[in-house]
């Protein structure tokens, strides 16, 4: 799959399932993890995603 099929696959599990983790983008596209990451820190930069600060 494309760079932009993988976005898009990625706008919509962010709509499905309204939160996402890398490891489940990963499992859900087929993809490498740093795949996963590239596809999740591209939508959080265009506007489409809102990254979550981790709990400490």
């Amino acid at each position: 799959m494309s760079a932009a099929g993988n976005a898009l696959r990625g706008v919509q599990l962010l709509h499905e399932l309204d939160e996402l983790r890398v490891t489940g983008v990963a499992e859900r596209l087929g993809v490498a993890r740093s795949t996963a990451h590239r596809v999740l820190a591209m939508l959080v930069a265009e506007g489409f995603a809102v990254q979550d600060r981790p709990k400490v």
